[in-house]
């Protein structure tokens, strides 16, 4: 029989406490200490666990006397000092803030055996893990998150030891709220966040709607994918509300959420089986983990080290790093001593003197608590218990996996062939799936599963399984990972891959109305029965719901395994499957600014089609590269349209032929300048499309008929057609033609001078960019906001921004480096640096010269240029500059322009003393805008003419023109009534302009 034995030695790796003495041992080693400090020391030994108060110690160790809490820190110090525990990273004492102190780590053990733990309990030799996880826990609650990392070997108890602590602390604390998520092992890369969203449907009923309001309002992307918490009405807003989402805006949402929820009530939640976890939901935790802000928030994360991968795998990498950083925990589970097993042993059978037993189960398990578990479990039930070790070794199993391969032989046949089927259904599975699969009513399947729980035999209960008909079933799980792998490898291969056709077919039949859910799942399942195709189109659906949680890295790993199993279809079926593929991984690639990849993969399809005859899917591969290619190489987006046209005559499809013609013609300008002859070509072939439904084509021809507009300078139409465009993508969740509509819908209130709005644009969908975590997007919408800004006279946070990013290469890629020069040399100017503004526009013009601009940047840059020429009063230069932008400007139409080199051209005639040639340009430039609708150009063109008008001593026509510049003015201004400080400075600058005009007169 066992006694307790009261404590004289306290016991924490290297160290001894011994009270008896009063000294503290390291080994032989006696380490010195202080009498207060040793008496601090013991105190908080005695109360392991537990927080100790300041007052308490105070009061403990100096009963007598008043001292001030600096003696209590020099005593802690000292001990510190002793134990080698530095205060950041403690092993022995941890510092509450503000509170007190804990030690985490003795425990009582002078003649003492390792402490009993009552069997039904299930955890043997783990209580100084448990009070560390207490000990973490506490700090959470003070605000300090926690994410630990639970690593173990299978059998080792890392799920026993997880739970039974969070059932303990469900039970003493009131106010928390726990939740849970699971890892599956899958087939290529495991589902999205799987983990993270069971979690947070556990989170959902048990803190209710503050759950919904919380992602509701701080992460909308996340509430979009838990239909059953929102309308169907909701969903349809936050569609549109989530639009252009991105993988770091989910990560940043659901961090942002869980902090505010802790705020109000601690949180704990595991994830179990990291092993198999996928990528996102490792970012996930990295993302958190490296947070700094105060949360009441601890993450625990079990996982297999041998099943983790070697050091370079994604799970352990992370681990790594953030203990790095010191922005973990980690807590690996060692197997068991002799002298724990002997603990559980006595625990279990107090009565008896169980040395000798737990030697023998130890040399046989070697320590391995699961075996150890269900080695006396078999032993108590087959009434073989005894204390003959002899006997013992020759009656157990010799490992794990035979002892429950023994257990399942001695089932009757049908059980045996049920957890067949429940062994290749995984870990877990529901009674629904399995009788299905083996053709059996349920409620055989459900008592059969109920006897074995019941001896405690193989399986246990699991969760509830809801079906998306509403309907449900129970569900049931392994013992252990190790159960379930001894019983599945004993199937024989064929017989194995017969199961998962029959679990695949009839959990398609229970997830029909919504199979997206479970997609990569059956797609494994198809796989391994042999059914390629049915695993094709799975993994096709899986990448899809993937992709709509933003998670790229695990939809384009579905896809390559669909890329690897076409070539086991049947050869008539490979070409078709392939391009089916290739073309849903470019769209893939393309929402997520990949843009050379998505043309590569295009191309393909492309080369495919073209091999089997396939000449429309050819021509429309071609035609999908097309606006990709406008932004990396417009020269290569023509040779793909000519390709496509080449394939295809005019009579096999005239509505793809007109496509391709539109696009031909498009992009002939974008590249070279509006021009009649394209011009009319492209209306020919707009009404030759106009009968196309397909709303992302007919947003496409939208986004190119305000792209034409803005080339030949009609800006309200480009304004129209742009809003159209954008419209039509935001319901397609199509963000990057969305942003291409964008540029040309702010390009074209610019040049209208309805700079307000095209401030509003730029700044919402700049605050749209920056949510989604889209960086070009974001900074390109900022620099447009810029040029607006310069354009109203504001040049010092244009100046800035542009500097910034001219000189950051990692920002701002070759392929924009010359639109951020263009615009730093404006804002140069501006701030009157006529000479830094040359340098930039004169390596901006090097550029030019080598091809590769948009041509509609070219009259921006000639109009940059005359400006900074006359600016450092090279009129020679000037004019020529003017000349040669009204020159191109008529060529092409662009009125605006022509109104703009012609006022250039008469204030370089009004220097030079030539009235009469500043009056015909000025005469010019009103004709011009006569054609366009352009309002800050027609300030500029009147403010000249009154200049012109009152050295000819024209005064009446001179204050007409004052007046007209005037109201252009006002017009620009009421634009601007979201931006006051803008407005104002754009006002008195047209103020300054026109005093000028009036003191040169004078």
């Amino acid at each position: 029989m066992r006694g307790s034995v009261t404590p004289k030695e306290y016991l924490f790796a290297p160290f001894r406490l011994d009270t008896v003495n009063q000294c503290l041992w390291r080994g032989t080693e006696q380490i010195s200490l202080s009498p207060k400090a040793f008496s601090v020391l013991h105190f908080l030994a005695e109360r392991q666990g537990r927080l100790v108060t300041k007052q308490e110690l105070l009061d403990a160790v100096w009963p007598d006397i008043h001292v001030t809490e600096g003696v209590l820190k020099r005593a802690v110090l000292e001990i510190r000092k002793a134990l080698d525990d530095p205060a950041e990273e403690p092993r022995f004492i941890q510092t509450l803030h503000r509170r007190g102190y804990r030690f985490v780590s003795a425990s009582a053990a002078a003649e003492s055996p390792a402490e009993p733990v009552a069997a039904a309990s299930g955890i043997v030799g783990r209580t100084r893990e448990l009070r560390q996880l207490d000990a973490w826990f506490e700090n959470a609650v003070e605000s300090s998150r926690q994410v630990v990392f639970v690593s173990g070997e299978a059998g080792l108890g890392k799920t026993t030891l997880v739970e039974t602590w969070m059932g303990d602390l469900a039970r003493r604390h009131n106010g928390v709220a726990l939740a849970r998520g699971r890892c599956l092992q899958q087939f290529g890369s495991g589902e999205p966040y799987l983990p993270v969203f069971e979690a947070l449907d556990q989170l959902s009923q048990g803190v209710g709607r503050r759950l919904v309001e919380y992602l509701r309002s701080r992460a909308p992307t996340w509430l979009l994918h838990m239909p059953a918490l929102i309308s169907l009405e909701d969903r349809v807003k936050l569609r549109d509300e989530v639009f252009g989402s991105t993988r770091e805006r989910m990560l940043r949402e659901i961090t942002d959420a869980l902090e505010a929820l802790s705020g109000e009530i601690p949180l704990v939640i595991l994830l179990e089986d990291l092993h198999w976890s996928d990528p996102s939901t490792i970012d996930l935790l990295t993302w958190m983990a490296r947070r700094t802000s105060p949360a009441r928030l601890m993450i625990l994360a079990t996982y297999r080290p041998s099943d983790a991968g070697d050091a370079s795998a994604p799970l352990l990498v992370t681990q790594n790093e953030l203990a790095l950083h010191r922005q973990c925990q980690v807590m690996p589970l060692a197997y068991f001593s002799e002298r724990e097993t002997d603990a559980y042993v006595a625990g279990k059978f107090p009565d008896s003197d169980s040395s000798a037993l737990a030697a023998a189960l130890h040399r046989r398990t070697d320590g391995n608590p699961l075996y150890v578990v269900c080695l006396v479990d078999e032993l108590e039930r087959s009434g073989q218990m005894r204390n003959d070790p002899e006997a013992i070794r020759r009656m157990v199993p010799e490992t794990l996996q035979q002892m429950f391969e023994r257990q399942a032989t001695q089932l009757e046949s049908r059980v045996r062939e049920m957890l067949d089927v429940a062994a290749a259904a995984g870990e877990s599975f529901s009674v629904a799936a399995v009788a299905g699969a083996l053709g059996r009513d349920a409620a055989e399947v459900e008592s059969h599963c109920e006897e074995l729980v019941r001896r405690n035999v193989i399986l246990k209960h699991g969760e509830l399984f809801r079906y998306p008909d509403g309907n449900e079933s129970a569900g049931y799980s392994f013992l252990h990972a190790l159960c379930r792998d001894a019983l599945y490898r004993k199937v024989p291969s064929g017989r194995r891959s017969r199961l998962h056709g029959a679990l695949a077919l009839a959990e398609e039949k229970l997830y029909e109305s919504d199979a997206k859910r479970i997609a990569a799942e059956l797609a494994g399942h198809f796989e391994l029965s042999g059914d390629v195709v049915r695993a094709i189109r799975y993994l096709q659906m899986a990448a899809d719901r993937a992709a709509s949680r933003q998670s790229n890295q695990e939809a384009t790993q579905y896809l390559e395994r669909a890329l690897t199993l076409v070539g086991h279809l049947r050869e008539a079926d490979r070409s078709q499957t392939r391009m089916d593929v290739l073309e849903q991984r470019a769209f893939l690639r393309l929402s997520a600014w990949d843009l050379r990849g998505a043309v590569t993969d295009l191309r393909e399809v492309a080369d495919q089609a073209r091999l089997a005859g396939a000449v429309d899917r050819q021509c429309k591969a071609l035609l999908e590269t097309v606006h990709a290619l406008v932004i990396l190489d417009s020269p290569q987006a023509l040779a793909a349209i000519e390709d496509g046209q080449a394939a295809l005559s005019s009579a096999s499809d005239p509505v793809l032929y007109a496509l391709l013609d539109l696009s031909r013609h498009f992009i002939a300008m974008y590249v070279s300048g509006w021009a009649p002859e394209p011009a009319a070509a492209f209306k020919s072939a707009l009404s030759r499309v106009a009968a196309v439904a397909n709303v992302r084509i007919r947003s496409r021809i939208a986004m190119m008929e305000s792209a034409v507009h803005c080339f030949a300078g009609e800006y309200s139409a480009a304004c129209e057609r742009a809003e159209r465009a954008r419209e039509e993508c935001r319901k397609l969740g199509n963000f990057f033609e969305y942003f291409s509509a964008t540029l040309f819908l702010n390009w074209a209130h610019v040049h209208r001078g309805d700079l307000g709005q095209a401030i509003r644009v730029a700044k919402e969908d700049a605050e749209l960019a920056a949510r989604n975590g889209s960086k070009l997007p974001h900074l390109w919408l900022n620099l447009r906001i810029g040029w607006a800004q310069m354009e109203a006279f504001e040049f010092a946070q244009p100046l800035a921004l542009y500097q910034q990013h001219a000189a950051s290469s990692r920002e701002v890629s070759e392929r924009y480096q010359h639109i951020v020069l263009l615009w730093l040399g404006q804002a140069r100017l501006g701030a009157g640096d006529a000479d830094g503004a040359w340098e930039a526009l004169e390596q901006l013009q090097a550029r030019v010269t080598e091809g590769g601009i948009a041509f509609r940047f070219v009259f921006l840059l000639y109009h940059a240029r005359a400006q900074c020429a006359l600016a450092r009063e090279d009129l020679s230069q000037a004019k020529a500059l003017a000349d040669s932008l009204v020159r191109i400007a008529t060529g092409h139409q662009e009125f605006s322009y022509v109104a703009r080199g012609c006022r250039l051209l008469a204030e370089i005639d009004l220097r030079e003393g030539d009235y009469s040639l500043a009056l015909a340009h000025v005469v010019q430039a009103k004709t011009a805008l006569e054609k366009c609708e352009a309002w800050t150009v027609e300030c500029y063109v009147y403010a000249t003419a009154a200049h012109v008008f009152s050295r000819l001593g024209r005064t009446a026509e001179a204050a007409e023109s004052r007046e007209r510049s005037l109201q252009a003015a006002q017009l620009v201004a009421s634009t601007l009534v979201d931006e006051p400080s803008l407005q104002s400075t754009f006002l008195a600058r047209v103020a300054q302009i026109l005093a000028s005009a009036q003191i040169t007169s004078a």
